[in-house]
């Protein structure tokens, strides 16, 4: 819904899912789910709320809810610190805010939703014990569709596909390009969603 009235995305069973395997290969084999601590931070209407949902409650992990007033900055910092949030999803924008101090709890950091620039990365990805990630897809693959590692140092991608998931650069007659030449992405899978809810047409 960023760019005005939202559209509504028919997800399926199978795309949700999907999302819970892509989520718990981030988050790896755990002695004890319970010790998991996920942020919920995003706004109901950005679709990363369903991702924190799915990542804790579909792992069997506790959901953090951040208060209203405590989108960002200070307020923000002092959740994740006082709750010993251990996992998140947080857009760059919202990082940059943030107190790495704050960040002795996180194991897994991730960005999305915009372009994350290597002086986050610089930031947070050496922070003691935690693993950042860049996690890419439209709303339209069920949340996210692609991962990369990141560290400082090392450029910001969107990584490879995560299970579920092909990506493809194609050109305007939808043939793979060679390697190198600029083309469009496109994402197939059984992650994907099955279209615009009652608007076949787009």
């Amino acid at each position: 819904g960023s760019t005005g009235r939202p559209k509504a995305v028919g997800v399926s069973h199978a795309g949700v899912s999907w999302l819970a395997a892509g989520l718990a290969e981030l988050t790896g084999p755990q002695a004890d789910p319970g010790s998991v601590r996920v942020l919920h931070v995003a706004s109901p209407s950005f679709d990363a709320s369903v991702l924190e949902m799915v990542w804790s409650i579909g792992l069997g992990s506790t959901l953090v809810v951040a208060p209203a007033d405590a989108v960002a900055g200070d307020g923000l910092s002092r959740v994740i610190a006082e709750y010993a949030v251990t996992d998140t999803l947080i857009t760059p924008s919202v990082l940059a805010t943030v107190d790495p101090g704050a960040c002795g709890s996180l194991r897994r950091l991730t960005t999305g939703g915009e372009a994350c620039g290597p002086e986050l990365v610089t930031r947070f990805g050496g922070l003691p014990g935690v693993e950042m990630f860049n996690l890419y897809g439209p709303t339209e693959a069920t949340v996210f569709a692609t991962a990369a590692r990141l560290a400082p140092g090392m450029p910001v991608t969107i990584g490879r596909p995560i299970d579920g998931f092909t990506a493809r650069v194609l050109d305007g007659r939808l043939h793979p390009v060679p390697r190198g030449v600029a083309g469009e992405l496109y994402l197939s899978g059984a992650g994907l969603a099955r279209g615009y809810l009652g608007r076949s047409g787009l």
